[in-house]
């Protein structure tokens, strides 16, 4: 069996800014686990994922699961299409 943990899990830590992705990579790391699962939520500048990804390919982890937020349920046509480009970047960022 192999194991995964999300970034969800360590969100109290994050939101109190006493850790960000690489540090949740490094006490996944350090815990053994086999893969991360990364939210969009999580990252505060885009040049935080390339770094992300060069630890990630460095040491031949993968991503069980990317999480994309969106909010869909809205009367408003130019809100829900600005939702619709938010998860189409976000599959970007995921692939």
């Amino acid at each position: 069996m192999k194991t995964s943990l999300s970034m969800w899990s360590v969100q109290k830590e994050f939101f109190a800014n006493r850790i960000d992705v690489k540090g949740f990579l490094k006490f996944a790391f350090e815990n053994k686990v086999d893969a991360v699962e990364l939210l969009d939520a999580f990252w505060k500048t885009e040049s935080e994922i390339d770094e992300v990804l060069d630890i990630l390919n460095k040491n031949a982890w993968p991503v069980s699961c990317y999480s994309i937020g969106n909010d869909f349920v809205t009367n408003d046509a130019k809100e829900l299409e600005e939702q619709v480009e938010y998860v189409k970047s976000g599959i970007d960022v995921a692939v």
